[in-house]
């Protein structure tokens, strides 16, 4: 078999410089063709620019034709990347646009409107901050706001050069999505499968009485991919849920949705600090 045949130059069509996505790991792609064999297509009944063998010496046997198959490429995912208050997702969050921009790639950023902290920014606590793509307003079509999103320019794009309106998007970042609605985060899906775009989703499971957002709930029921980014309690051990502060003191009572900085503050804990300051209740 020739040294060549696996190699870069000589490989089947659609085998070589398959495109790679940074963090994300996976891409969609065209169907390419493959093959059943890796033996080269027969040569004949001599070597290429060889004599021919004299009458009454058999050539050797003959290659079975390979078969093609299609090759289905994987498909872009709905990620789900959670954990307690202060595990660093939004800091996560901007690395991973970092990520894609750096190696020539465009990406959409988003979030949901309630979250009023930075406005339309997304804050990580390093003091690394950047302006949404769009904001995701109660009702809206997460689908629609992608699409209009996805025909305009990004002038404040961490690599500048990645203005170009006919750049496709290689993947969709939100932040703070335990806020979103069920079928809001059915339209992420939606994006990943229909639109073929990763969709990289960072969020809170839960709330500050231990129950789960309506977002994060239905992000654990059909993301393709659930990461835990960990933290730590004050005591030292992994912290799992966030207490929420009035004054300075712990509260069990009041609305799911209070932003943090604007009206409370959290502290994560772990779950035995939890019932410690709660007095056993969860809930």
């Amino acid at each position: 078999m020739p040294a060549c045949w696996k190699s870069h130059a000589c490989a089947p069509p659609g085998r070589a410089g398959q495109p790679t996505v940074a963090e994300a790991g996976e891409t969609a792609a065209a169907p390419v063709t493959e093959y059943d064999s890796d033996v080269p297509p027969p040569s004949g009944r001599h070597p290429p620019g060889g004599p021919p063998l004299p009458p009454g010496v058999p050539g050797p046997a003959r290659t079975p034709a390979r078969t093609p198959r299609r090759v289905t490429a994987h498909m872009a995912k709905l990620y789900f990347r959670y954990g307690a208050m202060n595990s660093g997702k939004s800091t996560a969050l901007l690395q991973a646009a970092f990520n894609y921009e750096e190696r020539g790639q465009r990406v959409l950023l988003a979030k949901p409107h309630i979250d009023t902290k930075g406005d339309d920014l997304i804050v990580s606590r390093l003091g690394v901050s950047r302006a949404v793509d769009f904001l995701i307003a109660p009702g809206q079509d997460v689908v629609a706001l992608f699409d209009e999103a996805a025909q305009r320019v990004d002038h404040t794009a961490l690599i500048e050069t990645l203005d170009d309106p006919g750049l496709p998007v290689s993947c969709l970042l939100i932040d703070e999505a335990q806020f979103l609605e069920p079928a809001q985060v059915d339209g992420l899906l939606r994006i990943a499968v229909d639109r073929r775009v990763p969709v990289m989703t960072y969020g809170i499971r839960t709330d500050f009485r231990t129950s789960a957002f309506p977002g994060s709930g239905r992000l654990l029921e059909i993301a393709h991919s659930l990461e835990e980014l960990k933290t730590i309690c004050r005591c030292g051990s992994k912290a799992m849920f966030n207490g929420r502060k009035v004054d300075g003191t712990f509260v069990f009572a009041g609305d799911q949705v209070a932003i943090d900085g604007v009206d409370v503050t959290y502290e994560s804990l772990c779950p035995a600090c939890y019932l410690r300051e709660s007095g056993g209740r969860l809930g």
